[in-house]
């Protein structure tokens, strides 16, 4: 009689770790590339091999412990180039970030970001939020927000019609740590 409860437990844990793994739920929270939430410098440079330590490390504004350890000077994503910045917190990959090298751009503000949201959805499907600010002086603000996973991935732009001031794609894993206190 407890073989069988014991043979009918170890089935149902055999079938619910099945139906969690097929699902992503047990899946690792996936970043850019190869890229993975909680990766050591080490292991990221695994599996991005051109990723270097910079010279001018960043961090980010919300947090001085949030360091930039390890970027990728230059890739093209929709025919603009980009600086990949990988920021670590306790030395575990944390966030990952691709800057437009402004300097270098071609195109507007506007027929970038929307270019990039074309290719974002090809990938990761509709996006989960869409912003357009219109500021009447000043600067645009556009923003795209996607969920893959336990990933969200967000897309900022500012600038004006004619002028870029600031593009970027965001992998973090913020608003699924939220979601989680719900």
């Amino acid at each position: 009689m407890k073989k069988k409860r014991l043979l009918v437990v170890l089935l149902m844990f055999l079938v619910s770790s099945f139906i969690l793994l097929k699902s992503g739920v047990a899946k690792a929270q996936s970043f850019w590339g190869k890229t993975e939430y909680g990766m050591t410098v080490e292991q990221v440079k695994k599996v991005v091999p051109n990723a270097v330590c910079p010279s001018d490390p960043h961090h980010l504004a919300k947090d001085k412990e949030i360091k930039e350890l390890l970027r990728v000077d230059e890739i093209i994503l929709v025919g603009e180039p980009f600086c990949v910045s990988f920021f670590f917190k306790e030395n575990k990959l944390y966030q990952v970030s691709l800057s437009l090298k402004k300097e270098h751009s071609e195109g507007n503000t506007e027929n970038i970001f929307n270019r990039l949201v074309d290719a974002l959805r090809v990938k990761y499907g509709k996006e989960i939020t869409y912003r357009e600010e219109k500021g009447e002086r000043i600067f645009n603000s556009l923003e795209a927000t996607w969920i893959s996973g336990r990933t969200n991935i967000s897309l900022t732009a500012l600038g004006s019609e004619d002028e870029l001031v600031y593009l970027s794609i965001n992998y973090q894993v913020r608003i699924m740590k939220e979601a989680d206190k719900l």
